[in-house]
């Protein structure tokens, strides 16, 4: 093992990890390149760390994509714009504290003193502007909505005129998927309860500063990205980490188990997640390792390489099957529910999944 680093320099490395990771793994192809630090940006300042906009704005201004003046003065538009429609959706102070952070370290000539919504006005243009979006959005359940909202009527006109009207539909900085994944974003990093609406569905597996001293806790995916951030963190709260993960990054989950100070709480067992007696092995071993599992996190997942309706044909022109979509429903619907199957039965005495 090498030189201990600071801790400081150890957190600020393991950010500019995180945003690597994302944005390799982010489906750039299909999506779009300049779309998945959006949706970075909105998932750090929902989720309470808001001062990391200014760690994301400097990984970003280090691309030769934006060195000039009138680049990064673009960029923060789009950042901004951002965080602006952050704000219906996660309150004020969080979107400000990321403004404060960004502005600190930004150089004079790449601040942007443009207004983008100067002269607004509430008059029927915004409305029938967010209700044409809102109406879109909600294409087959704007019905249910107004039912909920005809007693709540203060919402409703907020729903519409400010959400909506003001922040939501306004698409010159950001356009319309931009729009969708920061709300997208936004919603999902609070896990709400509302399932009708098919927002997060569960609690937080683990509120912050949790002493999880004597617990144990599975990852899937956990040797490298998000994964692995998670597996840092469960083991600094004092549980047990088990990286659940493809055999081909033992390297990497082993680099990260000897990271850390008592290697003996950490334990990597190789599975496939889509596969039935990976999953009996990956549970029977964390209990005669550690003696029960507590909290299970469903992390690993995979995305297509390219759109569904993308076909290929074979030799004589037939539609090939589309077998990289069936891998993965596989691993993120098949693999999510082995994960959760024998926590639910109780056999592993699991607390959270």
């Amino acid at each position: 093992m090498g030189a201990v680093q600071p801790a400081a320099d150890q957190a600020a490395q393991d950010v500019v990890s995180l945003f690597e990771a994302v944005e390799a793994k982010f489906p750039s192809k299909t999506v779009g390149d300049d779309k998945w630090y959006l949706v970075t940006l909105t998932t750090l300042v929902g989720g309470g760390m808001p001062e990391l906009a200014a760690d994301l704005y400097s990984y970003l201004i280090q691309k030769p994509g934006f060195s000039t003046p009138e680049s990064r003065q673009a960029l923060m538009r789009r950042l901004r714009e951002a965080l602006v429609k952050c704000v219906p959706i996660i309150g004020v102070c969080k979107p400000l504290e990321a403004v404060f952070s960004i502005d600190k370290i930004q150089r004079p000539e790449d601040k942007d003193y443009s207004f983008s919504r100067e002269g607004w006005q509430c008059d029927e243009r915004n409305h029938a502007r967010g209700a044409a979006w809102q109406d879109r959005i909600y294409l087959h359940n704007q019905a249910n909505i107004d039912e909920l909202l005809a007693a709540q009527k203060d919402f409703a006109w907020i729903s519409r005129e400010i959400t909506y009207g003001l922040y939501l539909s306004d698409h010159t900085i950001l356009n319309d998927v931009d729009t969708e994944l920061v709300v997208l974003s936004g919603i999902m990093i609070q896990n709400l309860r509302r399932r009708e609406q098919s927002w997060v569905m569960a609690e937080p597996a683990t509120p912050p500063q949790t002493d999880l001293r004597s617990k144990t806790v599975i990852v899937t995916g956990g040797a490298n990205g998000i994964g692995a951030q998670a597996v840092r963190e469960y083991y600094n709260r004092g549980a047990n980490v088990v990286i659940a993960d493809l055999p081909n990054v033992r390297e990497a989950a082993e680099t990260l188990i000897s990271s850390f100070a008592e290697p003996a709480r950490a334990l990597f067992i190789p599975a496939n997640i889509a596969v039935w007696d990976d999953m009996k092995r990956l549970f029977k071993a964390t209990v005669e390792r550690f003696g029960r599992v507590h909290i299970v996190i469903a992390n690993a997942a995979i995305m297509e390489s390219k759109s569904f309706y993308d076909m290929e044909v074979d030799e004589n022109g037939e539609l090939k099957e589309p077998t990289e979509s069936y891998r993965v429903i596989d691993v993120n619907l098949k693999g999510t529910m082995n994960s959760n199957v024998a926590p639910a039965r109780g056999e592993t005495d699991a607390d959270d999944c």
